[in-house]
């Protein structure tokens, strides 16, 4: 027989746990769609206590491919701030996963690395360009076509989300 005691309040937790799938489930479909969509309060509430980069993106751009093969995201990125900033990674609700990446070529062999952090001193920029840095974009959420217009949002250690408005543009534009 079990006779471990649980404290009342996370009693309570696993009741409201419990709760929360029977109240989405019971909704009707337009407004569990809703509730799906909406970000949530603690998340939200994080987001606002953190600090905005101090930051400029100039020249944002996604370079369109077919056939639903990856994209690459472009930019130009200067700290306006007096601090280094990190930029860790970036979200889309157009892709399903966005990557930072950097494209070298040592000794004639071109090759593409995964990138946990591009580092940015004050005052200086960092420019994402085919060749070098760039965000992988993969497996996207709808259909994307030149001309477009996509919200990626950068992340930097320490800060909120930094929403950037990206146009889509044909593989032979650049």
């Amino acid at each position: 027989m079990n006779t471990r005691r649980h404290p009342p309040a996370l009693g309570l937790l696993g009741l409201g746990l419990l709760a929360a799938p029977l109240l989405v489930n019971a909704a009707p479909p337009a407004a569990a769609h809703a509730m799906h969509d909406m970000p949530s309060m603690s998340a939200a509430a994080d987001a606002h206590a953190l600090p905005a980069a101090a930051v400029a993106v100039t020249n944002a751009w996604v370079r369109w491919l077919p056939a639903g093969l990856p994209m690459g995201g472009y930019f130009s990125l200067r700290n306006l701030g007096r601090q280094p900033l990190q930029l860790v990674g970036a979200t889309s609700p157009s892709y399903r996963m966005v990557m930072l990446h950097e494209s070298t070529d040592r000794g004639g062999m071109e090759r593409m690395v995964h990138v946990d952090q591009v580092s940015i001193a004050p005052g200086q920029s960092v420019h994402f360009a085919p060749g070098g840095y760039h965000l992988m974009l993969m497996h996207a959420a709808s259909t994307v076509q030149p001309g477009t217009r996509v919200r990626i949002d950068l992340q930097f250690a320490g800060h909120a989300p930094y929403p950037v408005e990206f146009t889509v543009q044909p593989a032979a534009a650049h």
